[in-house]
C-alpha cells in the first residue's frame, strides 16, 4: 500500500455550505462552470460535472455520508490517485 497523502493546500470544507456550493466548489477544482473534460494521468478523457453527485433519480447525494467537507480530497483523487486498476476491454455486441 502506498504511503498516505496530505495534500498540502486542501481546506475541509464548511459542512454548512449547501449542495450547490460545494458542487461549485469542487468544479473550481477543475477549472469551474457545470462540466469539464479532464485527461487522467493516463490519458483517459473523464467528464467531470454534476451527475458525479447525483443519484439515479437526479437528486444530489453530495452530503450523503457526512463526506461534503472532505470533497476536494475527491478532486486530488481524481488528479492524482495513489494507483489505477485497469481492466480488460470487453467486447461488445448488438442484436
Amino acid at each position: 500500500m502506498p504511503i498516505p497523502r496530505n495534500p498540502a493546500g486542501i481546506e475541509k470544507l464548511s459542512p454548512r455550505l449547501n449542495e450547490q456550493d460545494l458542487f461549485e466548489r469542487f468544479m473550481d477544482e477543475f477549472g469551474g462552470g457545470n462540466s469539464q473534460e479532464f485527461t487522467d494521468v493516463i490519458g483517459n478523457q473523464l467528464l467531470i460535472d454534476r451527475s458525479l453527485f447525483e443519484n439515479s433519480k437526479g437528486e444530489w447525494k453530495i452530503m450523503k455520508g457526512e463526506r461534503a467537507p472532505w470533497l476536494l480530497y475527491t478532486a486530488v483523487n481524481i488528479k492524482t490517485p495513489d494507483e489505477i486498476w485497469l481492466e480488460p476491454r470487453k467486447a461488445w455486441r448488438c442484436g
